[in-house]
């Protein structure tokens, strides 16, 4: 299967075990992922990796085992397991994540969550890495030459970023080197996106907003300016009471963090799941708050637009980017 040959490629790239020559590897799995791991472990022994994979079914029962076994047995740990899409949902995650999260949390810099990934691992990871990593490096390099990205849509979007801004960086989440090896995506920071955007799309965030509001179909109208939403409007009643508490709520929430563009083309749709591999989806992404203590970062993933650098249009619905 090609999605787990290529999640074993952009596994030896982690920070925490790249350069390691047999690095330790703890996979802890709920039980809808059982058959996935199965293959993993199956794939692994047909590759030339020396990845030293140790197995736990994440069950209350195996909690102190899994504690023991993160922070004394192992180099990464990799946790499979649904949160926001279980029939019951809890504040503090299923019981077989809250009896460890302190450890997740101690050693985070050396794990990965495939959290309410479902049946889209196969999308997450089905693209070529030799796409994707060329694609990043092509967009990247055409922005760093760019002055602005204009983003529009069917809707009445029409807004603009300035670029090349003192100090001014790309994020390269092409999945090499990456703490999150889920690949696809280039981001950055803009103090003057200025302009209308409607959005449809789903939302991404610590707060559950994606499972209570699905895929956004009644446009959320944002004014911005300097980075800043002045106004917003929806008809969708509901949303807009739950968005201005969100806004209401810390002042970095009102702004905009992160400027995101999302390059994995093997996520064909949007599902409102709250999982992190829906910020790999092709085209725009906002990102608001996280800028200040208190405030949750909260992704906004369009289903659809074009963006341009400069008078360049890049993606459509699909990338046009020479010589990738």
């Amino acid at each position: 299967m090609k999605s787990i040959k290529h999640f074993l490629y952009f596994l030896q790239f982690h920070p925490a075990i790249a350069g390691l020559k047999a690095p330790r590897i703890v996979l802890g799995f709920d039980t809808p992922y059982a058959k996935l791991v199965d293959k993993i472990l199956d794939e692994n022994e047909r590759q030339s990796y020396s990845y030293r994979f140790q197995f736990y079914r994440l069950t209350a029962k195996n909690a102190k085992a899994m504690n023991e076994t993160i922070v004394h047995g192992s180099d990464l740990f990799i946790l499979f397991y649904d949160a926001f899409t279980r029939e019951t949902v809890s504040p503090e995650g299923p019981e077989c994540i809250h009896r460890i999260r302190n450890t997740i949390r101690k050693h985070w810099q050396k794990s990965v969550l495939i959290k309410d990934y479902g049946s889209h691992f196969d999308e997450a990871f089905g693209t070529d890495p030799q796409r994707i990593i060329g694609l990043n490096k092509a967009l990247i390099d055409i922005a760093t030459q760019s002055k602005t990205l204009r983003y529009t849509n069917d809707l009445g979007s029409d807004a603009t970023a300035r670029l090349g801004e003192t100090g001014q960086t790309w994020t390269n989440v092409d999945g090499c080197g990456n703490s999150d090896i889920v690949p696809g995506e280039i981001a950055t920071h803009s103090e003057t996106i200025d302009g209308l955007f409607y959005f449809t799309g789903v939302f991404l965030s610590t707060i559950p907003f994606a499972i209570k509001h699905g895929e956004v179909r009644k446009p959320l109208i944002l004014h911005i300016e300097n980075s800043r939403i002045l106004d917003f409007h929806t008809h969708d009643s509901e949303l807009q009471a739950d968005f201005a508490k969100y806004l209401a709520k810390n002042d970095s929430n009102q702004v905009v963090e992160e400027l995101g563009i999302g390059t994995n083309e093997g996520i064909k749709k949007l599902y409102s799941t709250n999982a992190g591999f829906e910020e790999r989806h092709c085209g725009l992404h906002l990102g608001l708050g996280g800028g200040k203590p208190g405030s949750h970062h909260m992704d906004l993933i369009f289903t659809s637009g074009q963006l341009y650098f400069d008078d360049q249009c890049v993606f459509d619905g699909q990338y046009h980017v020479g010589g990738v």
